[in-house]
């Protein structure tokens, strides 16, 4: 992912000299160190660019992809009763399976470690 300042470097690169491999070596020698973009990356900036008219991306809802409150009350259940089957779980919480899921990876409870 490149930051918004690069993107438009990408840019005047490209629109400046119509080819990726200089874009590619001008990208190397303006930031040494950073990974340069790819052929198909290059185009695909400059296409999105084109049909858009600007390079930003698009605007994200902002909506958290999961709520804490929903980590919490599986963490919590899960003290509770490690062994349950998520599935159980799930419906005595009031939550889909896969918000769950979801929620799993981010729990701070370890549920293996009490069911062995």
């Amino acid at each position: 992912m490149f930051s918004q300042e690069k993107i438009i470097a990408i840019g005047k690169f490209y629109f400046a000299t119509k080819s990726h491999s200089r874009v590619i070596n001008t990208f190397r020698q303006k930031y040494p160190g950073e990974t340069a973009p790819n052929g198909s990356k290059i185009t695909h900036l400059v296409q999105r660019f084109c049909a858009a008219g600007w390079v930003a991306g698009r605007k994200r809802s902002g909506r958290a992809s999961l709520l804490k409150m929903k980590v919490a009350d599986v963490e919590t259940a899960l003290q509770r009763s490690p062994t349950k089957i998520s599935r159980k779980l799930t419906v005595q919480l009031g939550m889909s399976q896969s918000t769950a899921w979801r929620a799993e990876p981010e729990l701070t409870f370890d549920r293996l470690k009490y069911t062995l």
